[in-house]
């Protein structure tokens, strides 16, 4: 079920003193990811990553429940998360509740429907990890941490995906065409796991 502006706080975010009232609007997160994607010789420039690998760029949009809430596929995986993002809203019906909003990381922006990281502070988990009871640098650093705590939620779901799905992982031979929807139907499976 989509969320609605209607909806309670959610648990993970109204039992927990670091996250509430700070993010009690937040209805979940959004992130991009690649998917290998076998392509034919001639397109492939297109769809080779920044990590030279060739693949499709897939937008999920998750809830702290790990379930997606959309996902726009099919993307070449040249473009930019932001790119994926527009599409969605423009073209692909991706709306959010009035007065709700979705975690992005820096790869968005800011806008009223999507909080940001601070830029030019440390974000990752990664980054946080083995600090004891180190404290913050500064208000900005906390704020990351607890957003990237957060924000987890949708790394966390493409990993299972992922796990759950071979092709995800290795791609298959398929029609470009087939590729994406195979993307999506592993999605909707997700969810009803």
């Amino acid at each position: 079920m989509l969320p609605s502006g209607t909806d309670p706080v959610h648990p993970r975010i109204c039992h927990d003193d670091r996250f509430y009232p700070y993010f009690k609007d937040a209805i979940g997160a959004i992130y991009g990811t690649y998917i290998p994607a076998h392509i034919l010789k001639d397109r492939q420039a297109r769809y080779r990553n920044r990590e030279n690998v060739i693949s499709q760029n897939v937008m999920g949009v998750c809830g702290f429940d790990l379930m997606f809430h959309y996902v726009s596929v099919g993307f070449k995986g040249a473009a930019a998360d932001m790119t994926a993002l527009r599409r969605a809203i423009n073209v692909g019906g991706f709306t959010v509740p009035l007065g709700k909003y979705y975690l992005v990381d820096s790869g968005f922006g800011n806008a009223a429907q999507f909080l940001a990281p601070y830029r030019g502070e440390r974000y990752h988990i990664s980054k946080y990890q083995n600090r004891g009871n180190a404290a913050y640098k500064n208000i900005r650093d906390k704020f990351n941490h607890r957003h990237a705590q957060l924000h987890n939620c949708v790394e966390r779901c493409f990993g299972v995906l992922k796990n759950r799905f071979q092709t995800l992982r290795e791609g298959n031979c398929y029609p470009f065409r087939i590729q994406v929807l195979i993307v999506l139907a592993c999605c909707v499976v997700h969810n009803f796991i």
